[in-house]
């Protein structure tokens, strides 16, 4: 997904302070409320998460499904939902470092999913149209992809005006 290792070795430098940030906290939980306002979970559901972070949607997505994949690229952000999984019990998720578009994840090798869900992490990938593609074929006939992200800014939302990302999608 983040092809550049100098993101990589970012969020693995943030991951341990990733949660201090309100603002992510907050967008967290918005995020999570609009997919309970556009998504009946089941809880027999398997479910794909796409860059999880340190879980900040790992968690609650978790206490309403059976089991859930968090993947990510960073391995200090997969640390970190090591420690809440832990802390937490959730034994539920199986966090997985990962790049989903250079993995071998397919339809053909991979189970499918009844929710592949990202939040914050396509204005992250270069290759948007060929990552969606590949989601999708991961969901299983009637289930869901949701993805939220970005809408379209003038690069404010970044730190660093040297991270390779796009500045949001538009609707």
């Amino acid at each position: 997904m983040i092809k550049n290792t100098d993101s990589i070795e970012r969020f693995n430098a943030a991951a341990e302070t990733w949660d201090d940030n309100p603002r992510r906290v907050k967008l967290a939980r918005q995020v999570m409320q609009s997919m309970q306002d556009s998504i009946p979970f089941k809880t027999n559901w398997n479910v794909l998460e796409i860059g999880c972070g340190t879980g900040l949607l790992s968690y609650p997505v978790a206490r309403k499904t059976a089991a859930l994949t968090s993947i990510d690229t960073s391995q200090g952000m997969i640390d970190e939902l090591k420690k809440k999984i832990r802390e937490y019990k959730l034994l539920n998720i199986r966090p997985v470092v990962l790049d989903i578009l250079s993995s071998s994840l397919s339809p053909e090798t991979a189970q499918l999913y009844d929710l592949v869900f990202s939040s914050m992490t396509f204005h992250h990938i270069e290759e948007v149209d060929k990552a969606l593609q590949k989601l999708y074929t991961l969901v299983r006939p009637g289930g869901y992809l949701a993805i939220a992200d970005l809408d379209e800014e003038d690069g404010f939302f970044h730190d660093s005006g040297d991270e390779r990302v796009h500045h949001g999608f538009r609707r």
